[in-house]
């Protein structure tokens, strides 16, 4: 016979109540009664029908008294109790146990004052079980209040959903920004709660991080874009984790909600001003250059290429100073910059790549960060090479103009 019989026959029958009666109201009736009162031992299913006790102020009859059970102070009386199975002998007396087998009916069991030691080992075994499992329902609850004031203490909204998506448990954070009560969010799906919709998300631009958890078992974060409960357009990022159990296996997943809405704006506004800087510098006609802190070259825009000749990728990462055609007037120029933040219309000579030289008209600033630190050099520089080239024809005309009046003044003075 293998113990899986053993429990399912021991399981049937427990079904049954044992109705019982106790012979003899001492302190040891007094004692069963108080503890097959007790709400936790009702998995005993045994009801005290009555208690037969000739003195009528022992406490166990008392207490039965009070407890609405029948009391007598002849024990015989208890065999007309209906239902009665077991007689209960707590007197210790070994001529009342005689009587008590002598009289009783054949259908009504008995245990003695010894066997009743047993009785009480497995009412005690039953007490200490539900004290062992009251303390365990007292640790896991003071774990789930513990764990509740974590989640509610934090600024994200928190959501728990089983595998059918429907929502096990939430936060402060998440009841407050739904303007629903946690009982009108639990048990719902989360799309219906969170999107308003009657159907999980979906598509590329909409994806689930639920089935993705599910899918690959491994965290993940997606943006979406929701209505407040003002119908006001909202970003929300949703960062999913799976809860395995012992097993490993995922039972639920966990996710934040973080309204992410100032930081997508800041995040459009960067990228239109990095656009609109990107347009201006590769429409600009003058030479913009950026170097790093090394004075490598980093931007080299169409307007320099124009300029000089050379493509933007044979000049990445070279230095710039291999440009000048005087590079120590770059490092006095640059020692200029470090002390002022910038230089404007600087005038230096550059070399194109097919050895001609350029003159320019340089304005030089230092690069910084948002904590102005500096990150290296912006230079934007206008070609004046033919500018100057009139500017000194100009300045030759007029010396030779001067020259010619010189001696045309001097050949009148010099005439009779």
């Amino acid at each position: 016979m293998n113990e899986d019989n053993r429990l399912i026959r021991r399981g049937a029958q427990s079904q049954i109540a044992l109705k019982a009666a106790i012979i003899g109201g001492g302190k040891a009736c007094d004692d069963l009664l108080v503890l097959l009162s007790d709400e936790r031992l009702k998995r005993l299913k045994m009801e005290i029908m009555g208690v037969a006790e000739p003195n009528p102020d022992a406490p166990g009859i008392s207490r039965a008294r009070k407890m609405g059970i029948f009391t007598t102070s002849d024990f015989t009386d208890l065999y007309t109790l209906p239902g009665l199975t077991l007689l209960i002998e707590l007197t210790g007396s070994m001529d009342l146990r005689e009587q008590m087998i002598h009289t009783k009916p054949l259908h009504i069991s008995s245990i003695d004052h010894r066997g009743a030691r047993l009785l009480w080992d497995l009412i005690q075994i039953e007490t200490e079980k539900q004290q062992l499992q009251q303390e365990s329902e007292k640790a896991i609850r003071r774990e789930r209040d513990w764990s509740q004031r974590f989640i509610d203490s934090l600024g994200d909204k928190i959501m728990v959903l089983n595998r059918d998506r429907t929502i096990y448990r939430v936060n402060g954070t998440f009841v407050k920004a739904s303007g629903l009560s946690e009982d009108a969010v639990l048990g719902k799906p989360c799309y219906e709660i969170t999107h308003r919709v009657s159907e999980p998300c979906k598509g590329e631009d909409h994806g689930c991080p639920f089935e993705e958890v599910l899918a690959t078992g491994a965290s993940c974060s997606v943006i979406h874009q929701h209505k407040d409960t003002e119908g006001k357009r909202i970003f929300e990022e949703i960062m999913a984790s799976p809860i395995l159990n012992d097993k490993g296996e995922i039972i639920q997943v966990i996710e934040g909600i973080r309204n992410v809405t100032g930081k997508v704006a800041l995040e459009e506004e960067v990228r239109r001003n990095k656009e609109y800087l990107e347009n201006i510098i590769a429409n600009s006609s003058d030479m913009i250059i950026t170097t790093d802190l090394q004075g490598r070259i980093v931007t080299f825009n169409p307007g320099a290429e124009n300029m000089l000749g050379y493509s933007m990728e044979e000049v990445l990462g070279v230095g710039v100073e291999t440009l000048w055609k005087v590079s120590g007037k770059r490092r006095h120029l640059m020692a200029e910059v470090k002390a002022k933040g910038f230089v404007n219309n600087y005038p230096a000579t550059l070399i194109a790549k097919d050895g001609q030289e350029v003159e320019i008209s340089l304005s030089l600033a230092e690069l910084r960060d948002r904590e102005g630190h500096v990150l290296g050099t912006v230079g934007i520089s206008k070609d004046v090479t033919e500018e100057n080239r009139l500017r000194r024809q100009l300045i030759q005309q007029e010396m030779e103009l001067r020259k010619a009046n010189d001696f045309m003044n001097k050949s009148i003075q010099s005439s009779p």
